[in-house]
């Protein structure tokens, strides 16, 4: 068996998923690399984050007892849920001061174009360390890193507060109504890009690989060139707009 660590994707990973006991989604995130840490503690390995030759010889040949004590890292109704589409959410709240607790009948859908980078869990927690308050959308969808090409959290979809509840994520619509009754879906990308001699740069100045950008026939709002939204992206978020339509 391959050596697996954070980032990467396969069967693998769901055979090390199953044997943990998480849900097994074929991809080596955040959740994973815990389950391994906690792993090789309770078997006195190194505790690395890394699924070596080692470990691979004792997963597979000695049965493991999930540990009894779980908490919201390791429960999977806490972690995750699935969508009749077959979509997988995972589960990352903002503290509960930063959206609005109120019950609230959602009756419209906005598609976010965030400025941002590729993770969505950064992303939420971005929104919880700011001051400008209870400032988020419900859902973010990960992307690829535009700088190194890093695909680990292409795809992955993650909501930000409990359904029912919100945060302000359409800014001044002059509707409060809307704002209050809307569900928003944020997509990690970069945006617009600037080209600069034979460089595409973004907002903040980065670089942006050649491979992740598009040229558009005409501009949009003055801008030609952008970051573009991935397969997956797209993919999920087409499973997610399913998902909210019924609803």
């Amino acid at each position: 068996m391959r050596q697996l660590k954070r980032g990467s994707k396969g069967p693998d990973v769901i055979t090390l998923q199953n044997k943990l006991g998480l849900l097994q989604d074929g991809m080596f995130g955040p959740m994973t690399e815990k389950a391994v840490e906690r792993y090789q503690l309770d078997k006195s390995l190194p505790i690395t984050g890394v699924v070596d030759n080692l470990m691979w010889s004792l997963i597979l040949n000695i049965e493991y007892s999930i540990p009894d004590e779980i908490d919201e890292d390791t429960d999977l109704n806490k972690q995750y849920y699935k969508t009749p589409y077959d979509q997988i959410v995972h589960k990352h709240y903002l503290p509960k001061s930063e959206y609005v607790n109120d019950n609230i009948n959602n009756e419209y859908i906005f598609l976010h174009h965030t400025a941002g980078n590729s993770n969505p869990y950064a992303c939420i927690d971005h929104w919880g360390r700011d001051t400008r308050g209870r400032i988020a959308t419900e859902f973010v969808l990960g992307g690829i890193n535009h700088r190194n090409g890093n695909d680990e959290h292409d795809g992955i979809m993650v909501q930000a507060f409990p359904k029912g509840k919100q945060g302000w994520h359409l800014g001044k619509t002059g509707s409060g109504f809307m704002n209050r009754h809307s569900v928003g879906l944020e997509i990690c990308n970069m945006g617009y890009l600037k080209k600069v001699d034979d460089k595409y740069l973004t907002y903040v100045n980065s670089k942006c690989r050649e491979d992740q950008m598009t040229t558009l026939e005409e501009p949009f709002r003055g801008k030609l060139f952008w970051h573009a939204y991935t397969d997956e992206q797209i993919k999920e978020t087409e499973k997610w707009k399913m998902d909210w339509r019924k609803r």
